[in-house]
């Protein structure tokens, strides 16, 4: 399932009423955790033959 969403549940209720013929009603507010990631590249920029060269050199993610 691609369009999964990691929330959790913030504040919620329970009103307990038989009177409208429902036993109970549930209200819950969920909060969205939103994944973002933070790239660090080193940009080297060098001198050659009288041109300017610009190389990057991009870092490996890590899992830690």
């Amino acid at each position: 399932m691609q369009n999964m969403k990691k929330i959790s549940s913030e504040e919620y209720s329970i009103e307990e009423n038989a009177e409208n013929g429902v036993d109970a009603k549930v209200s819950i507010k969920l909060k969205q955790y939103k994944t973002f990631t933070i790239g660090v590249n080193q940009i080297n920029i060098e001198q050659k033959n009288g041109e300017i060269v610009a190389t990057v050199q991009k870092q490996r993610q890590t899992t830690k």
